[in-house]
């Protein structure tokens, strides 16, 4: 849709509302397997609200959307709130319950960026953290920090939108058309105060992949569960349609 409304590529990203889901990747969930956010009931509920219970109550309040990245971003949806976790060396999507590895939603990403021209996304990664309700929120090591990036990179490389020395205000300065003007782009938000410190690169400074990850910037607004996708192609036809001169 960004190719198809030639006037948003003379606006910055301030000026551009891009649709987005919350918990992007709760849109598959294990319900055997807790993330580090499981908020569980107290234990004076241990003898009478057993763990299938507790997860199927999870699951209910945790399942976020009934399309996977792919059907999303295909649906119009162009902002991603991923966070992230490590199960037993391999990177998971998570809200609650244990998602799908975070290499398969990468791979959605990826694949739809292939199939674009000109179309920008957005992928927050955040909350980064390791556990379960019992010892919840435990920060990433440095090695995993790593690793992580180095995944990132080896899935989204060709399309990620690197800083290139600039400032998250020079960012918010350039039109999205100058953005996109050689092919689709991936903007990654890395959103962990052990890779950026109030804006500044920090702890992670001496990964080579730094330059190829954003720090959050200010925005406004929020974003949306989507259990049915037509509901969201609904919202951004009458959206486009009633604010035809802004667009």
């Amino acid at each position: 849709w960004m190719t198809l409304t030639p006037k948003i590529m003379a606006r910055t990203l301030p000026q551009i509302s891009l649709p987005g889901t919350h918990d992007s990747g709760a849109y598959w969930l294990n319900k055997n397997a807790r993330g580090p956010d499981f908020i569980k009931f107290s234990d004076n509920w241990d003898w009478i609200v057993s763990d299938e219970i507790e997860h199927d109550i999870a699951y209910d309040v945790t399942h976020a959307h009934e399309q996977d990245l792919l059907g999303q971003l295909r649906g119009g949806i162009r902002y991603f709130d991923l966070r992230v976790t490590w199960r037993d060396g391999v990177f998971y999507v998570y809200h609650g319950l244990l998602g799908r590895p975070l290499s398969d939603v990468l791979t959605h990403i990826r694949t739809f960026l292939e199939e674009s021209e000109h179309e920008f996304v957005t992928a927050v990664v955040s909350h980064l953290a390791t556990g379960t309700n019992e010892d919840n929120d435990v920060p990433f090591t440095p090695s995993q920090h790593q690793q992580l990036m180095q995944l990132l990179v080896d899935h989204l490389g060709p399309y990620l939108y690197p800083r290139n020395n600039q400032t998250t205000s020079d960012l918010l300065a350039i039109p999205l058309g100058q953005i996109v003007d050689a092919g689709p782009k991936v903007l990654v938000i890395y959103a962990d105060e052990a890779f950026f410190k109030d804006g500044v690169l920090g702890a992670a400074s001496f990964d080579e992949n730094a330059e190829w990850f954003w720090p959050e910037y200010p925005a406004t607004g929020s974003y949306t569960n989507t259990t049915r996708l037509w509901d969201t192609e609904f919202e951004i036809i009458w959206y486009l349609n009633s604010h035809d001169s802004q667009c």
